[in-house]
C-alpha cells in the first residue's frame, strides 16, 4: 500500500494483518513500513491471503496513546475493500468477529528478519514503490550504514565494502561470504562468532565450536544442527531446551528422540500448536523405536525414565502400552524396560 499519511516520528504507523491461529486466539503480523519522509508517500508491505482483515492505523497526537484505525479486507481477486466497522461495537467486542482467516503459524512478515526484507528490496517492484525503496536505500545509506550493508549489500560499492569487513564482521559473514578471502573470513570469525556459527559453521575451529556451544547454543542449533556431532547437540540442547524443543520436528527421527529426551521437561513453558495428546504419543513412539538417547539421559534407567514423564507431563504409561513398546523395541535395548517390567510384578 502506499501511503501519505504525513510524517511524524510520534505517529507510529503500522500495518497488521489480524489471524486466528488454532486455539481460536486472535494474533497480529506486523508488516513492514518504508520510506517514512516529511512531504514524501511510504509504503506498506504485508504478506496476506484472500479474506485477510488487515489494519493500518497511527497515533492522533504526541504522547497520545489514541490512534486512527482504517480496516481493510484482501477481497478474492486480491483487491483492498475498505470497510467501515462499527468502532463503538469493536470496543466492546474486539475485532473477532472480522477475522475470516484461521493460520496455523503466522505468514512470514516481510520485516520478520533481516534476510526477508533484503530479498525484498532486491526483487522487481512497480515504479511506485521502486522510487520509495530507493528513497529508503539512501536514507540507510546515509544515516545507518550497518542496516545498508545488512539490507542492501548488492548496492554496496567497493570501498563499502571494504568498510564492511573492516567494521562489521557479522553483516559482512551474512552478505559476502562469497567474496571474502581467507584471511578476511577468519578475521570476521575471530570478531563475530556468532557470525560464524550463523554463516561460516564449517570454517570454525574446534575451540571456537566449543566456544560457541557455551556462548551460542540456540543458534548452533538453529543454524548448524546438522553439522553437530550427537555429542555437540546433545551439549547445546542441555544449554537451551526451548528452542531445541522447537526445532525438533525438522529433524531425523534419531535426532528427534536425542533432543527431546533432554528437552521434554520444557514443552509446558511453549505456546506451541502440538495437543498434549499427540505430544504424549510422539514421546511414546520415540522411547520405542530410539531408546538409545532416552536411557542415555536417565542414566539407563527406564524407571527414572517413566517417573520423568510423570513428573514433567504427568504421562502415566498403560502396562498394555509397555508391552506393545517391548515387542517393537531394538532387542540390544530392551533389557532396562524388562527390569522396569519385572519390578512392577
Amino acid at each position: 500500500m502506499e501511503s501519505d499519511d504525513p510524517y511524524f516520528a510520534w505517529k507510529k504507523l503500522t500495518i497488521v494483518r489480524f489471524y486466528f491461529h488454532a486455539p481460536g486466539k486472535a494474533l497480529p503480523a506486523i508488516g513492514a513500513v518504508l520510506g517514512r519522509d516529511p512531504g514524501m508517500t511510504s509504503a506498506l508491505v504485508l504478506n496476506v491471503h484472500q479474506r485477510d482483515l488487515v489494519v493500518v492505523y497511527s497515533r492522533v497526537r504526541r504522547g497520545s496513546r489514541a490512534c486512527t484505525f482504517r480496516y481493510f479486507r484482501i477481497t478474492d481477486d486480491w483487491k483492498l475493500l475498505q470497510l467501515e466497522p462499527d468502532i463503538v461495537r469493536l470496543k466492546t467486542e474486539g475485532l473477532e468477529r472480522l477475522i475470516e482467516v484461521t493460520d496455523l503459524l503466522p505468514d512470514r512478515q516481510i520485516d520478520s528478519s533481516f534476510e526477508t526484507l533484503r530479498d525484498f528490496l532486491a526483487e522487481s517492484h512497480p515504479a511506485w514503490l521502486e522510487a520509495i525503496l530507493t528513497r529508503q536505500v539512501a536514507h540507510w545509506r546515509l544515516f545507518k550504514q550497518d542496516q545498508f550493508l545488512r539490507l542492501a549489500p548488492t548496492r554496496a560499492t567497493d570501498a563499502e565494502f571494504a568498510a564492511c569487513i573492516r567494521n562489521y564482521p557479522l553483516t559482512a559473514l551474512a552478505n559476502f561470504k562469497a567474496r571474502l578471502t581467507k584471511k578476511q573470513l577468519r578475521s570476521c570469525i575471530r570478531r563475530s562468532l556468532l557470525g560464524g556459527v550463523t554463516y561460516a559453521f564449517d570454517e570454525l575451529s574446534p575451540t571456537q565450536i566449543a566456544k560457541a556451544e557455551v556462548q551460542y547454543p540456540a543458534e548452533m542449533i538453529l543454524y548448524a544442527a546438522k553439522r553437530l556431532t550427537d555429542e555437540q547437540l546433545r551439549r547445546v540442547a542441555a544449554e537451551a531446551p526451548c528452542t531445541a524443543f522447537k526445532c525438533h520436528p525438522w529433524m531425523p527421527p534419531a535426532r528427534q528422540a536425542l533432543v527431546l529426551s533432554i528437552s521434554y521437561g520444557y514443552c509446558h513453558l511453549l505456546d506451541h500448536s502440538i495437543p498434549r495428546l499427540q505430544l504424549n504419543e510422539e514421546i511414546i513412539r520415540s522411547i520405542t523405536h530410539h531408546p538409545a538417547p532416552w536411557l542415555h539421559q536417565h542414566g539407563n534407567d527406564f524407571a527414572a525414565l517413566v517417573l520423568g514423564l510423570w513428573h514433567h507431563l504427568e504421562l502415566t504409561i498403560p502396562p498394555a502400552r509397555l508391552l506393545e513398546m517391548l515387542l517393537e523395541m531394538p532387542e540390544q535395548h530392551r533389557e532396562p524396560l524388562l527390569r522396569y517390567l519385572a519390578g512392577r510384578i
